[in-house]
């Protein structure tokens, strides 16, 4: 029989009397170790107990309730949940400090109540933080229990999936050892008892490097256990009783379990005699330990071997035994439930009232002070606000009129300059008009007479009209009041379409200045369709889709 937890026998191939006083005297020297061990583990309890009434912080708060949670892991599941559970949420108040670590423990209980999808629902959790948190050790330990819960909802598949992940991120001797040892079980469960043989084997040289004996006995206890699901009852008890002679005695849970597992070995290999001598020491070393659920179990067996023997009515002996433990063993966990629940409650009540006198206290005497403070700094405030009022009033009416006065003037001098602009343009328009009409007069008189003389004289001044004609001369004159007024239009153009000629750039500075195109075409010395035919091919050469206006687009957008 496999569990999550190891198997512990002990072999009994020859039981006498001797042997069997010898056994008696050998629990008997057992139950005084575990008595003082129990004393001491319960005064650890009330010392941890102690620290978490007293202490201050949120931090030590949870450390000292995951320590509790792990005290009850093994003797009273319901309270190391509770522990578990306001570690865990305490921790999500507090920047997940060691959430790692109690959801783990929430896991683990689960787990043990043998809740084992919520026991991976709280171990992939603890997992995913641990990864966030970068805290390395933890890896392998939460893989190992995910992949041992998937083993007890016998999805080999999953298990043998996270027990891998475990065994690529150990980091440590212990890590390695319980993942070989789960990774052997799952083998054991499918069938394949070579691989599991193997990965017991890998785990025991681990185990025999570190000289850790606790380690090597259990590992001979499920070697044992592998070779009797084998049907190999010999070699079972001969790693059983190896496992038993290097056990500490204070292994008292695992000896039980131990001999439990030979109880079973002797009922399926049809040695009921020696199962009924193991079974009387067991049921006693149980009872007298406190182990309940193995003393039911051990009577259900010791039932068993009488039916074997045809000795019915000791088989029904038994099986009353069992079935009253079972109602017995209920009624305990019942109880011990409700008195839990009942005493946390109290010590919650206890501490939320003396917490409540305490804050309440506390607040009357902060009151008292932020009333008076209040109260003063209400008539400072009111007094600053009603002088500030008045000084913002005057600040802003000046501001306001300040304001008007800026933007008029604003408005004024950018209707100057557009109009010297305009003026400019005009006049250099109109001397080239007079030059133009010069130009022409002069070709008139070349007709004359005496052409030598009034060619040269022609000659000369044709010449100096041209000059004065030179568009570029006036261009630049009209760029550099233009650039006044928008001293962005032009960077902004060449940005944005660096392919426009001059006289494209002059367009959109004309239609940006708002003329008309009987003006524009005077400026170009063209007619008013060329004008219009510029405008369509600059529209074009910008990428200008059709229904956008060309000038509200240079008015409104080029230029903010």
């Amino acid at each position: 029989m496999l569990s999550k937890f190891p198997i512990i026998t002990l072999k009994y191939s020859t039981i006498n009397l001797y042997k069997y006083y010898i056994s008696l005297l050998f629990i008997i020297l057992i139950q005084i170790i575990f008595q003082k061990s129990v004393q001491a583990q319960k005064n650890d309890l009330s010392e941890m107990n102690k620290l978490l009434y007293e202490s201050k912080t949120d931090s030590s708060r949870i450390n000292i309730m995951i320590k509790i949670s792990n005290y009850y892991f093994s003797r009273n599941v319901d309270s190391s949940l509770v522990y578990a559970k306001k570690a865990y949420n305490l921790s999500k108040n507090n920047k997940n400090y060691k959430l790692p670590e109690a959801a783990k423990s929430i896991g683990n209980s689960y787990s043990l109540e043998g809740d084992f999808d919520k026991a991976i629902e709280y171990e992939i959790e603890a997992y995913n933080v641990a990864k966030k948190q970068n805290v390395e050790k933890l890896y392998a330990p939460i893989l190992c229990d995910i992949g041992s819960d998937y083993l007890m909802l016998n999805d080999n598949e999953m298990a043998m999936k996270y027990l891998n992940e475990a065994l690529k991120v150990c980091v440590d001797y212990r890590g390695y050892v319980v993942t070989l040892a789960n990774i052997a079980q799952v083998y054991a469960g499918t069938d394949r008892y070579t691989e599991a043989h193997g990965n017991y084997d890998r785990a025991l040289q681990m185990a025999q490097k570190e000289n850790n004996i606790r380690d090597m006995a259990i590992i001979y206890n499920r070697k044992g256990n592998l070779y009797l699901m084998e049907e190999q009852y010999d070699k079972s008890l001969a790693y059983y009783e190896k496992s038993i002679k290097m056990l500490d005695t204070t292994d008292l849970y695992y000896i039980v379990c131990g001999l439990r597992g030979i109880i079973e070995n002797h009922i399926v290999s049809r040695r009921y005699n020696k199962g009924l001598e193991v079974a009387k020491i067991a049921d006693s070393l149980a009872r007298k330990g406190g182990f309940m659920s193995e003393a039911k179990l051990i009577n259900l067996f010791t039932s068993e071997l009488y039916d074997s023997l045809r000795n019915y009515s000791k088989s029904l002996y038994y099986y009353r035994i069992y079935y009253a433990l079972n109602d017995s063993l209920f009624n305990l966990e019942k109880s011990k439930r409700m008195n839990f629940l009942q005493t946390d409650f109290e010590t919650k009540q206890k501490e939320m009232e003396l917490n409540l006198l305490k804050d309440k206290a506390v607040l009357n005497k902060r009151l008292s002070i932020i009333y008076l403070l209040v109260c003063t700094l209400i008539i400072v405030v009111l007094f600053l606000l009603l002088k500030n009022i008045r000084q913002k009033n005057k600040i802003l009416l000046i501001e306001k009129e300040k304001n008007i006065l800026e933007k008029q003037k604003l408005e004024f001098d950018l209707h100057e300059k557009n109009r010297e602009i305009l003026t400019h343009s005009m006049q250099i328009h109109q001397q080239k008009e007079v030059f133009s009409n010069i130009n022409s007069k002069l070709i008139t008189i070349l007709r004359l007479e005496d052409p030598d003389k009034i060619k040269n004289s022609v000659n000369h001044l044709n010449s100096e009209v041209k000059k004065s004609m030179d568009l570029s001369d006036d261009w630049d004159q009209i760029k550099i009041h233009f650039d006044k007024v928008h001293p962005d239009f032009f960077h902004t153009l060449k940005k944005d379409y660096p392919d426009l000629s001059v006289n494209e750039l002059k367009l959109c500075a004309y239609t940006k200045l708002k003329f008309s195109n009987k003006e524009i075409s005077r400026l170009f010395n063209i007619n008013s369709s060329s004008v219009h035919i510029a405008r369509y091919r600059l529209k074009k050469k910008m990428n200008m889709p059709e229904e956008i206006n060309f000038d509200e687009y240079i008015l409104k957008r080029i230029i903010q």
